[in-house]
């Protein structure tokens, strides 16, 4: 029986009657209005009435590859006309083991009572790990299902606005950059929400998008002192598990004045960015009748992104969420495969059928491996004692290292790869200051505390066995080369290279260049020492490059050594030539010199022992 009727859709109470609608719905060439079974649901007959305001016209479905019965076949049969309008095979849900679903876009329906973790857990990891596009099409009971798939039916209106109502505060410059990116987009961040009226913005307007970004769980969701409501007081309750508010002489647990009904927000595609708000059936902490995400399907809404656990979707999943221009525009897998390097399970699905059926790749945006590095060898330096507290770098690491565990705070290093490079173009220049520092202090005095790393830590290490292997010195004999493992994480781990005839020919912090030194190991007094040192690095990032003498023969060089900077672009070797000579008074004897690297922070050292030949008696 006809109770309701608009330009799109017709409410039917009887199911034989509704059934018959639906098929003749199906079969015409040019559908007229699209039936809705609402039998004992005066809640979606008003969620019909606010659909209005949101779509204007019929279209065909965005039908998939291959539908999945997650209900027994005999408790979903009413929609089996709708099976070939949304789908173009379709399976029970024993049949998903052998099923090959490679490079398919899949659709879920049942009822929420089937939408159990038990019961989907092999099915959803294997589309996560496969990256296969799944939505479903839920909902708690058949008058809901029903509403969800009319829905598919309709297309959206133009010109709404979108919405992003977020618990965190936004700076200007990323409003700026969000707003150009998308479309009509208003944004209520934490402190719009402090001072506006944000129960009269969200249930006027009429929303496209609309994305809701806080903190809650299945029954709610908060913005200071509003709350976005999942309970449904048309709904019987199943069992007597309920939130605060369910209990007699119980309110809500946030001022009743400011909920805000999600059945009641006129919005086409809700993205519920929150925590649990969309439970599978066997793991949901209360009665259905204040879930979320079934209040969000019995809305208005025709998409809904819905969370079945928790997820930390921050800055830089908003700044991917609005960008609704995107052809591949997916709100679940966007979150999904943004959090995936943080989370190894899928936390988001889809409800209604996708937006779009494409994949969609996801950039990747971490902290570069050279500034976690260099952060790294800071919390080194500071927190060991070779260098005390009054030291030069000392008194400059702690604004530094706060500074640096800002920045690798997720969704503060940079939101997009332009953004990463602009911040870590000025990461490098505070790099480089320290670097300075240390390869200016190693060239003004060689016995400054701060070359004291190799004898301190490796007093607080031990040799890590599988890392010694044969190694030929720049002198011709053999020797080994090994890693020294510290005891702790504040003790640096370094490289050593040893020689049967130099002793400790070279050793650095481990990821510091590989030091070579070709000059001919013999000279006589008063002849000009020329040689070329070979360096090739293993970080990215500019490479400091100096030498000295040990002090007591200092004062017998001739003119001073010079530090080279190298940028270091491409991690390729390159040659450093060294030319120096000693005044004729120096005894003659065997002596080394010492060529030394500074990068990221890090220290790595290689003696080269000579001999000068005098007068023999």
């Amino acid at each position: 029986m006809e109770l309701l009727k608009s330009e799109l859709l017709e409410t039917y109470t009887d199911e034989q009657t509704y059934m018959q609608a639906m098929e003749e719905f199906v079969g015409e060439a040019d559908p007229t209005v699209i039936p809705v079974f609402v039998k004992g649901r005066n809640d979606l007959e008003e969620s019909i009435r606010l659909s209005r305001s949101l779509y204007d016209e019929r279209k065909n479905p965005n039908k998939v590859d291959v539908g999945i019965r997650l209900s027994p076949h005999e408790d979903i049969e009413m929609f089996s006309s709708l099976e070939s309008s949304f789908a173009d095979n379709w399976y029970e849900l024993k049949d998903l083991i052998d099923l090959d679903l490679e490079k398919k876009s899949v659709v879920v329906m049942g009822l929420y009572k089937d939408f159990k973790y038990d019961n989907l857990k092999r099915f959803i990891f294997k589309c996560y790990q496969e990256k296969i596009q799944v939505s479903y099409l839920i909902g708690r009971d058949t008058s809901s299902l029903s509403w969800l798939c009319a829905k598919q039916f309709l297309k959206e209106s133009k010109g709404m606005d979108n919405g992003l109502l977020t618990h965190r505060k936004i700076n200007q410059s990323l409003k700026t950059e969000m707003i150009n990116i998308a479309e009509e987009l208003l944004i209520y961040d934490k402190a719009i929400v402090k001072k506006h009226d944000m129960q009269l913005e969200l249930l006027e307007n009429n929303w496209s998008k609309l994305i809701l970004h806080g903190h809650g769980k299945e029954d709610n969701i908060n913005f200071e002192d509003y709350t976005i409501c999942g309970r449904n007081d048309e709904v019987v309750n199943k069992h007597n598990i309920f939130p605060r508010c369910g209990y007699c002489e119980q309110s809500c647990f946030k001022d009743d004045q400011k909920l805000i009904p999600l059945n009641r927000v006129k919005a086409a595609n809700v993205i519920m960015a929150s925590c649990n708000n969309g439970p599978f059936a066997d793991m949901a902490l209360y009665d259905d009748k204040f879930n979320l995400l079934l209040n969000a399907i019995d809305s208005p809404a025709q998409n809904i992104t819905a969370a079945v656990t928790i997820q930390d979707s921050d800055l830089l999943e908003l700044k991917r969420l609005v960008d609704f221009t995107n052809p591949n525009w997916n709100p679940a897998r966007i979150i999904n495969d943004s959090l995936d390097y943080m989370q190894p399970f899928p936390s988001m699905i889809e409800v209604g059928l996708p937006v779009t059926k494409d994949t969609i790749d996801i950039d990747i945006i971490e902290p570069s491996n050279r500034i976690i590095r260099t952060l790294e060898r800071a919390q080194k330096y500071y927190t060991n004692d070779f260098i005390d507290e009054n030291h030069s770098l000392k008194k400059l690491l702690p604004n530094f290292i706060n500074k640096g565990n800002q920045y690798v705070l997720r969704g503060q290093y940079g939101l997009d790869a332009k953004e990463k490079r602009q911040i870590e173009n000025n990461w490098k220049q505070k790099i480089q200051a320290l670097n300075d520092i240390i390869a200016n202090t190693i060239m003004e005095d060689p016995d400054d505390p701060i070359m004291e790393f190799d004898g301190y830590n490796v007093y607080r290490s031990k040799v890590d066995v599988e890392t010694i292997h044969p190694h030929l010195c720049n002198c011709g004999q053999e020797g080994l080369s090994y890693f020294y493992k510290g005891h702790s994480s504040q003790t640096f781990d370094l490289k050593m290279e040893f020689c049967f005839r130099c002793g400790d020919k070279s050793i650095g912090m481990a990821g510091g260049p590989k030091i070579a030194v070709d000059v001919t190991p013999d000279f006589k007094v008063g002849e000009r020492i020329k040689g070329v040192c070979t360096i090739t690095p293993e970080e990215e990032g500019e490479i400091m490059v100096g030498w000295f003498v040990p002090n007591y023969i200092k004062e017998h060089l001739i003119g001073e050594p010079t530090l080279k900077r190298f940028k270091n672009k491409s991690k390729e070797a390159f040659e450093v030539e060294l030319e120096f000579e000693f005044r004729n008074d120096i005894p003659a004897q065997g002596y080394y010199f010492t060529v030394f690297t500074v990068q990221n922070l890090g220290i790595t050292i290689n003696r080269h022992f000579f001999t000068l030949e005098g007068k023999v008696i």
